[in-house]
């Protein structure tokens, strides 16, 4: 497997290369270089799951990646090891070997697209020597370990330096040990020009619950975009899911939070020049002047007790694929969702839930037009390696992804990204 990863003469910007089924164990380098305009592909085969497995390597990343302008797109990162309980307060415990899910080195425009990275030590770490880089539409779930103070390992751990930036779009991300998205930087570490947007994340920290959405270091944040993400958590959830500024740092600057719906605790730190509109927050906000932003929903713990917000994100890379997120409110048993932006009439189709993404599919048909019901109960997240299963948001939250089943074995002429939806 590592032959896939590595450089060869046979190997020139713009070729794909395709991962077949099966189950990889070890450790993995990449050093491929695309172009800008011609990146590399590296795609797992449709219609078949090709699985890279950490297991036994000795805590190292499952796939640290160099070269350039390279995109990993629709396979799966993971750890079968059931070893994941430290007796040591460290982020960077001796006693379990279990490493990254995906690491970086110095890079420039690395994807990755539609992967699924999970049970692993941290789901991505992506520092400033990784540029221009983006990470979409990828499940990020039941990574990090259970050390004696609290769970560690975040679903994505970033930085950034100007002028170059990092997107982060339509991910879902839930049930990490750690925090579910932390960008945070020591003194030294810059944590600016850093997009999100799309992203689901829920469920962090387990049973003691950390926060889902953190962006701030110790020397500030600066440029971050926030628009378009949905949290959630139950009222006994993290005393603060969503941080803008990290606490006892200058806070941040020249943030642009727009649009995102919060069901969650959120807390403020020195917010300067923070451009804020179109947001529900449900629940408590800390250290913020709700009528310097009037132009927000602030709920303030009355949750809704009926209907259902639901947001359809078409995939940008996959005809027919979305994320579909679905606050119940409610609690009704079905959910209507119109579809029609995603799947064309008498395509056939499956919806999985995001939670238990390698289960039997929840619906499966023949796409006739208009809304199709979701169900909201009655299917369970994935467990995590050697650990006990845990509870599911259903019925008041669920995300699904749909995936198209018609052209599931067909393989394109070129692996190329489609325009964005909207």
């Amino acid at each position: 497997m590592n032959a896939a990863f590595a450089p060869h003469a046979a190997i020139k910007p713009g070729d794909t290369i395709w991962l077949r089924g099966g189950t990889y164990r070890g450790s993995f380098t990449s050093r491929l270089v695309g172009s800008g305009a011609d990146p590399i592909i590296v795609r797992q085969y449709p219609g078949e799951r090709a699985t890279l497995d950490g297991a036994h390597a000795g805590g190292t990343s499952v796939l640290a990646v160099g070269g350039a302008h390279t995109w990993y797109w629709g396979f799966e990162i993971m750890n079968s090891d059931p070893n994941r309980v430290s007796s040591q307060i460290t982020s960077f415990p001796t006693d379990i070997a279990r490493g990254t899910g995906y690491s970086n080195t110095s890079n420039d425009g690395i994807k990755l697209i539609n992967l699924v990275i999970h049970d692993t030590a941290a789901g991505v770490n992506s520092f400033s020597l990784s540029t221009n880089a983006e990470v979409y539409g990828t499940l990020i779930y039941n990574n990090g370990w259970i050390a004696p103070n609290q769970g560690n390992g975040p679903g994505i751990y970033t930085q950034n330096t100007a002028p170059s930036s990092k997107r982060y779009i339509d991910n879902v991300i839930f049930g990490n040990f750690g925090l579910g998205i932390e960008a945070y930087g020591s003194p030294v570490a810059a944590v600016d020009n850093l997009h999100f947007e799309g992203n689901a994340i829920f469920k962090s920290g387990g049973a003691n619950p950390r926060q889902d959405f953190l962006v701030g270091g110790e020397a500030g944040a600066n440029g971050a975009t926030i628009i378009n993400n949905f949290i959630y958590e139950n009222r006994n959830g993290a005393s603060s899911a969503f941080n803008l500024g990290f606490l006892g740092s200058s806070g941040t600057t020249n943030a642009v939070v727009q649009n995102n719906y919060f069901a969650c605790k959120s807390y403020f730190v020195s917010p300067q020049n923070l451009n804020m509109s179109g947001n529900t927050f449900t629940d408590t906000i800390t250290s913020l002047n709700q009528a310097s932003y009037p132009s927000n929903t602030y709920l303030n713990e009355n949750r809704p007790s009926s209907g259902a917000v639901v947001s359809v994100r078409p995939n940008q890379y996959e005809r027919g694929r979305a994320n579909v997120v679905i606050y119940n409110w409610g609690q009704a048993p079905t959910v209507n969702v119109d579809l029609s932006n995603v799947l064309s009439p008498g395509a056939t189709y499956e919806i999985r839930n995001a939670q238990n993404f390698y289960g039997q599919p929840i619906l499966t048909g023949t796409y006739s037009g208009g809304s199709i019901a979701f169900p909201t109960y009655g299917f369970s997240p994935a467990v995590p390696v050697g650990l006990a299963p845990r509870p599911a948001t259903g019925p008041e939250f669920n995300v699904y992804v749909v995936l198209p089943t018609s052209r599931s074995t067909a393989v394109p002429d070129r692996a190329r990204p489609r325009p964005a939806q909207q």
